[in-house]
């Protein structure tokens, strides 16, 4: 008796156990599928800046919707920051359109790294990005 006890033990721990195993495994595989709207802030801060692929549809979203929020903001960033002003104001003499300045931002790399950052210090606006690419 007190050996079929402790076989019928053994046998539910290695049930618990694989089935514990197997949780886990369908865990992570969910996690993979996961969106970007279910991630953090910072999570999302740290794609943006570390994938260059996203960084190239934000750009081409920003440039292809100048009336969007989003470009719409990044405009008002360009034309006004003490880091940003000069730089478009000589491109531009003043005569210049939102399209023309989110172009021209878009093309221009120490721009577009300015931009970049400037999206993602903001964490509405980060969300507006990663919605903009369909994440």
């Amino acid at each position: 008796m007190k050996k079929s006890v402790l076989v019928l033990a053994l046998a539910l721990s290695v049930t618990t156990f694989y089935s514990c195993d197997s949780t886990k495994a369908a865990s992570t595989s969910s996690d993979a599928s996961t969106s970007m709207s279910d991630m953090g802030v910072d999570q999302m801060k740290s794609y943006l800046m570390n994938s260059p692929e996203a960084q190239a549809k934000v750009k081409d979203a920003i440039v292809s919707d100048p009336d969007s929020t989003l470009s719409t903001q990044v405009t008002d960033y360009l034309t006004t920051s003490s880091d940003t002003k000069s730089q478009i104001t000589d491109y531009l003499s003043g005569s210049g359109t939102k399209a023309k300045i989110l172009e021209y931002a878009m093309n221009n790399p120490e721009l577009t790294s300015k931009v970049m950052s400037y999206i993602t210090s903001n964490p509405d606006l980060l969300k507006q990005a990663m919605s903009l690419i369909g994440m």
